[in-house]
């Protein structure tokens, strides 16, 4: 297992602290001031087949469960909604809807790799013009050579809940802009705080120093804390959490360990394995999956 800080590299244990030091790599990812959006229709004909694990028993296999689903009973499951899918992944009608430049002359970013964030919605399994299609919003920026390939090594506000109301307010979103239909297919939900300007000395220490939240506040109603980083500002991600692994094969996961962002020395992570989530159930068949192998270690 290897971890991994914002501008940090080392190696630990499954339980244990790092040897990390700074590796001088400047993270930057799509949040880069240089960055483009785009906006348009993505296709995932996903083959559906592969849902149930039943299928993957070649000596039981039906003729019908290569047909589609014909209702929600067990005998009319068969391949689900879309088992003809080629499993294409396609851009359909993708424009850039806005270009983001940088303010004033900086080194020149890195060359060969580019970070690029997909926001989907929308996704329609009703038969149709639209079947197995649905809205892409992104941003493109560039990537560092050791930045992360996956997880952003950034500040990480998750879902919370509760009256709150932040100690120092770095800027405001209207509901008339981030409303406004055009608003979000040309910034993708980016938003750069303060708006306009940089950081001030004292702001600068106070996001150092404490957890960052998006508070929101209704008319006649108190302030409410709707994400937000945990008061110790700790925060774990596996870059890649999925692995695909055939009998005797093994992977490294790389983890990020940062505290508000930055390199949190002496981090100690634990592992639980959680080998429930290997394998749901089958509808078809229940009790019936084929059984699959649990890791090691």
């Amino acid at each position: 297992m290897t971890i991994y800080g914002p501008l940090t590299r080392g190696t630990t244990s499954a339980r244990g602290a790092g040897n990390s030091e700074p590796s001088g790599e400047m993270f930057v990812s799509y949040l880069n001031p240089l960055r483009l959006h785009f906006s348009g229709s993505f296709e995932a004909a996903v083959s559906t087949v592969n849902d149930d694990p039943v299928h993957y028993d070649s000596a039981r296999f039906k003729p019908s469960y290569a047909e589609p689903q014909s209702g929600t009973t067990p005998d009319e499951l068969n391949g689900w909604f879309n088992p003809d899918g080629s499993g294409d992944w396609k851009l359909h009608s993708c424009a850039v809807t806005a270009a983001r430049a940088l303010r004033r002359r900086a080194a020149s970013p890195p060359r060969g790799r580019l970070s690029v964030k997909f926001n989907v919605d929308g996704f329609s399994m009703t038969p149709g013009a639209r079947f197995m299609m649905g809205r892409i919003v992104g941003t493109i920026g560039p990537a560092g050579p050791e930045e992360p390939r996956h997880v952003v090594a950034g500040r990480q506000l998750m879902a919370a809940a509760g009256p709150g109301a932040a100690a120092r307010s770095l800027g405001v979103l209207p509901a008339s802009l981030y409303t406004d239909p055009a608003w979000y297919p040309a910034t993708a939900g980016i938003v750069a705080f303060p708006p306009g300007r940089p950081l001030t000395d004292d702001e600068f220490a106070a996001v150092e120093a404490g957890p960052l939240s998006l508070v929101a506040t209704t008319a006649g109603g108190p302030p409410k804390v709707v994400i937000g980083e945990p008061a110790d500002g700790l925060f774990v991600r596996a870059d890649q959490f999925v692995f695909r692994l055939d009998p005797g094969e093994a992977a490294v996961a790389d983890l990020y360990a940062p505290r508000f962002g930055r390199p949190h020395a002496g981090a100690a992570v634990i592992t639980v394995p959680v080998p429930g989530q290997l394998q749901p159930d089958s509808p078809l068949a229940p009790g019936q999956a084929p059984p699959v192998a649990r890791p090691s270690a």
